[in-house]
């Protein structure tokens, strides 16, 4: 499959948002996707990677692709599909298990989460959570070639049996630290695992993988269906789906498991601004409807930033902030979202920086 790129103008489409918790923000779509579940924002190549699912998730249709990308501007042009791909690179170095040799089948493939060790290397290590022939983390590195960029696989660690990864992140070396949402994502067993999970039971954990330790399951981590996952400040950080929870687990300098209830099932979580944990909320009681919503990291408490009721982006999974606008991935559907503050809330951030008395354009 070669690369394709859709023109900008044919895929960003700006509208006021259906349902809002401030009027602040409006809704932008980027579309040219096949499910893009998990968004990640990478200066160092400029360029936001998104995660596809596909169409045929979780047995095939997925991939990874790009969006040129700035913070000052967001989006110049539309997606391009970097793997799988005909103009793919052919590997210089391998990651993870030496025993995986063998790149996945592209006709066999969905990506879920997705993880980049350096966000300002110009050659990032991106790691990428497969289904579809094989359950395992597959590593790839991304660079620029030319005016475009291009992907080459670089190896994988097969997940452990009755796993199945949801979300990761990746450090340098290639260790991960991975949840394990439930056993399956095939078939019956995966639609009872996930019922299960919708009433709070336990159904997995996080796992970490180390190059030189293997799969060992991270202490106090087991759950009902581990989501998201981040590391900030030293912490870990983990949603959980089944439990509307958000959990800070044990580790230095946070002896105790930590949680904060929220008011819809948490998905991915990222960095946001100021040291804050930024997460997507789906509403189980609408199905496609979901919020955003800002966490300080001491888990004390959270404030609602935006909320859809999925008219217009079904059921958003992840969200990441530039610096200017937050970026959105979905589970369903052929688009990314972006918030873009209206025209109205921009003069009001200006008012409110000149401060009371100033001078100022009417």
């Amino acid at each position: 499959m070669a690369s394709v790129r859709v023109p900008l103008t044919c895929v960003l489409i700006a509208a006021t948002h259906a349902a809002v918790a401030a009027s602040s923000y409006e809704l932008a779509l980027v579309r040219g996707f096949a499910n893009p579940e998990d968004v990640e924002i990478v200066p160092g190549i400029g360029a936001l990677l998104v995660s596809e699912m596909g169409f045929g998730a979780p047995l095939s249709g997925g991939g990874l692709a790009a969006v040129p990308w700035s913070a000052e501007s967001g989006p110049s042009d539309g997606p391009q599909r970097l793997w799988p791909s005909d103009d793919a690179l052919v590997p210089t170095r391998r990651m993870g298990d030496p025993s995986c040799t063998q790149s996945p089948d592209p006709a066999a493939f969905s990506a879920h989460g997705l993880s980049v060790a350096d966000t300002t290397s110009a050659r990032p290590l991106v790691a990428v959570v497969g289904h579809g022939a094989r359950e395992a983390i597959e590593y790839f590195e991304v660079d620029r070639v030319g005016p475009g960029l291009r992907a080459r696989w670089v190896g994988c660690v097969p997940l452990p049996r009755a796993a199945a990864g949801n979300d990761l992140v990746v450090a340098s070396d290639g260790a991960l630290l991975v949840t394990n949402y439930i056993p399956t994502v095939h078939g019956l067993r995966a639609w009872i695992w996930l019922q299960i999970a919708s009433l709070g039971w336990s159904t997995g954990d996080v796992l970490s993988w180390r190059p030189s330790e293997g799969w060992s399951a991270v202490p106090q981590s087991r759950g009902a269906m581990p989501n998201g996952i981040l590391r900030l400040d030293g912490q870990t950080y983990v949603a959980y789906n089944g439990a509307r929870e958000i959990v800070s687990l044990p580790g230095k300098g946070n002896p105790t498991r930590r949680s904060l209830p929220m008011s819809g099932a948490p998905d991915n979580l990222s960095a946001g601004p100021h040291g804050t944990i930024l997460v997507v909320l789906l509403d189980p009681s609408s199905r496609g409807a979901w919020s955003v919503a800002s966490i300080d990291a001491s888990l004390g408490r959270s404030e609602t930033l935006y909320v859809h009721d999925g008219s217009r982006l079904r059921s958003a999974t992840s969200v990441v902030f530039d610096g200017h606008r937050y970026v959105l991935g979905s589970m369903e559907g052929d688009a990314i979202g972006v918030l873009i503050l209206t025209h109205a809330a921009q003069q009001g951030a200006a008012a409110d920086r000149q401060g009371p008395g100033s001078d100022q354009p009417r």
